[in-house]
């Protein structure tokens, strides 16, 4: 499925500026494991320097889905499935998108264009909906 180009533009702008702030990903991190008792443990053995750079890609990857690239959309599926062997269901990916959402609107200056965060909630949406396998 490939979303309108206003909103790959609007949503590859301000992930570039998000991922330009070196707190972002760390504020990010911090925000979504607090998000839920159960989070903590999914990370609690990981590299989180490897994490931040994953998270960067995948939203990358992301808006190549968005713009309706199949390679992209097939690694999601996989990524989907990876997440799912670990015990991620959808409730996480909420709680992972209420988290990104609130992430960019500290980040992005205030009064963030609803443009803004209605693209970054199509984007994922569409990328969640392939990792969940409704995609």
């Amino acid at each position: 499925m490939r979303l309108p180009d206003f909103v790959i533009e609007a949503f590859n702008d301000s992930l570039d500026q998000c991922v330009g702030d070196p707190t972002f990903l760390d504020r990010f991190y911090d925000r979504f494991i607090a998000s839920s008792p159960d989070l903590p443990a999914f990370f609690a053995d990981t590299a989180m320097d490897r994490q931040k750079r994953a998270l960067k890609a995948s939203l990358y990857t992301a808006l190549m889905v968005a713009d309706g690239n199949r390679a992209a959309t097939a690694h999601l599926r996989t990524l989907g499935e990876l997440h799912r062997n670990l015990g991620i269901d959808e409730r996480h990916y909420q709680l992972w998108l209420d988290s990104l959402t609130a992430t960019v609107a500290e980040t992005e200056a205030v009064g963030q264009d609803a443009a803004v965060e209605e693209s970054w909630k199509q984007v994922l949406e569409c990328s969640i909906r392939i990792m969940i396998g409704n995609g």
